[in-house]
């Protein structure tokens, strides 16, 4: 009898429409925070869920939280640091949303309220390594390279298997002219992700600052293993090929890096060099004005009017 009863309850639900509802709900809540759907479908699902009024807390925190991610993966920023601050109202003690908002404003250029939102996902969770290793790429960029080793110290004390937080103190490490430290660095980043492609391009860049080009090819190479199409590894390796003396090699690498990225000033100024390493002073010129043509910035602009000056000719 209470089978039966089970049955006329499920065919009444059916028939009104509320089984299909909350079906849909569930359905909602599960595509919003599923990172292998079209973010598109996310957005519609999360926006679904947050309308439905059936969350509150935490649980309607990471309903904003995750349409944001999928809102900065569509680039709509704005929208993003709306859901991130919306996340923060529902649930103000969930640091990621501070780190995640704190990434959008990085990515719109206001670095103080990025490093504002990192310190307070710090001040929730001390040993954030992500919001630890995110403020101290900002010190970095600022010159603040004491404040930026901190950060990374503590970020690798508190998760020592997080590639990005040596890589990033590497690179501080080799601004700071320490290059041993810097290649310390690089080795370990890569040994903890040995498909860490940024980590192999930069240790690439401590080998040639070293004179050790042969290894500076081997770190490039491996990263275009890693990304055929990264430019930037083609054009790293081509300078590396003109040092160890090779413009043959170093002229098959660029012309590929031009290929991928014909819009980037840094390939077309290394074609200058190698053309100037081929004796073609003719094409070296017109590689070089080209580059200045699409606007480098200004250490960039300074480079390539330097050689056309060095190569005779006015900028």
């Amino acid at each position: 009898m209470q089978l039966a009863r089970l049955f006329l309850l499920m065919a009444a639900l059916a028939a009104t429409g509320l089984l299909g509802l909350s079906a849909a709900r569930a359905d909602d809540w599960d595509s919003c925070k599923d990172d292998k759907i079209a973010p598109e479908a996310a957005v519609s699902a999360c926006g679904r869920a947050i309308n439905s009024k059936r969350f509150r807390g935490p649980d309607l925190s990471k309903l904003y939280y995750n349409r944001a991610i999928s809102y900065r993966q569509q680039g709509q920023l704005d929208q993003a640091i709306i859901d991130y601050t919306e996340a923060i109202k529902a649930d103000p003690k969930y640091e990621k949303s501070y780190n995640n908002r704190g990434v959008v404003w990085k990515d719109k250029g206001d670095l103080d309220k990025a490093i504002a939102d990192y310190t307070e996902a710090i001040k929730l969770k001390p040993d954030y390594a992500f919001a630890l290793t995110n403020r101290a790429d900002i010190y970095d960029d600022r010159g603040e390279s004491d404040k930026a080793l901190a950060d990374l110290d503590q970020a690798i004390r508190a998760e020592p298997g997080y590639a990005r937080a040596y890589n990033v103190r590497g690179l501080v490490w080799k601004k700071k002219g320490n290059l041993d430290r810097a290649l310390a660095d690089f080795n370990n980043a890569i040994r903890i992700d040995p498909k860490y492609h940024f980590a192999y391009s930069n240790r690439g860049l401590v080998w040639q600052e070293k004179g050790d080009f042969d290894r500076a090819i081997a770190d490039f190479g491996e990263v275009i293993n890693l990304d055929p199409k990264s430019d930037v590894a083609f054009m790293r390796r081509a300078l590396a090929w003109i040092k160890k003396g090779d413009s043959l090699a170093a002229l098959r690498d660029v012309d590929h890096a031009v290929m991928l990225d014909p819009n980037d000033p840094s390939n077309l100024m290394t074609r200058g060099a190698v053309m100037k390493a081929l004796n073609r002073t003719s094409d070296a010129i017109l590689e070089y004005r080209k580059a200045i043509q699409l606007r480098p910035d200004a250490e960039r602009r300074k480079e390539a009017e330097q050689a056309l000056l060095e190569l005779g000719v006015q900028p």
